[in-house]
């Protein structure tokens, strides 16, 4: 988790449009905590290296998705929420909502790097957010919580609880989008 919060801080000085850069990040941050999570009671059980895998593949892609889901949800922010709106982007960070756009549009990858003022980067970014963007973002997230689906269905342990994390956490932003 270190090492994600070094890496996201040696890229947070400019936007990017890396998406290796950004998933390895998300990954080191918040979806190898979950693959812990997610792995531990296998270990404490004892169970076959293919199920421990199962679960590991779980809970990293539980974790992927819910990283996805918080970009997008600082991205739609709704009264009810208990954070900063639009603090990614203040913070300078790519995150995949961002990501996407400044593929589509390299033009505005150079113009808010050339922005110093955070609040005039805010202004610039979400005046070009898309709504088809946040919905690749969305489906992006929706890809990583069916195979988590699917892992743990494989892994032979599906609970409808576990089977309904997925549910819980593209549902934070379904009514947004």
């Amino acid at each position: 988790m270190a090492e994600g919060e070094l890496k996201e801080l040696e890229h947070t000085r400019s936007f990017h449009d890396r998406l290796d850069v950004y998933l390895d990040i998300i990954y080191l941050k918040t979806a190898s905590l979950f693959e812990l999570c997610s792995t531990g009671p296998g270990i404490l059980a004892d169970v076959p290296d293919d199920t421990l895998d199962l679960l590991a593949s779980y809970g990293r892609s539980v974790g992927m998705a819910f990283q996805i889901v918080d970009d997008i949800i600082n991205l739609c922010p709704d009264a009810s929420d208990n954070k900063d709106a639009f603090n990614d982007i203040l913070e300078g960070k790519s995150t995949l909502p961002l990501v996407l756009l400044f593929r589509l549009r390299p033009d505005a990858l150079r113009q808010v790097n050339g922005l110093s003022d955070p609040e005039e980067r805010k202004r610039f970014l979400v005046g070009l957010l898309d709504p088809e963007i946040l919905r690749r973002s969305r489906d992006s997230a929706l890809e990583y919580l069916d195979r988590a689906v699917d892992d743990i269905r494989r892994a032979g342990v599906w609970t409808e609880g576990l089977a309904g994390i997925p549910a819980q956490i593209i549902d934070q932003i379904d009514k947004r989008l």
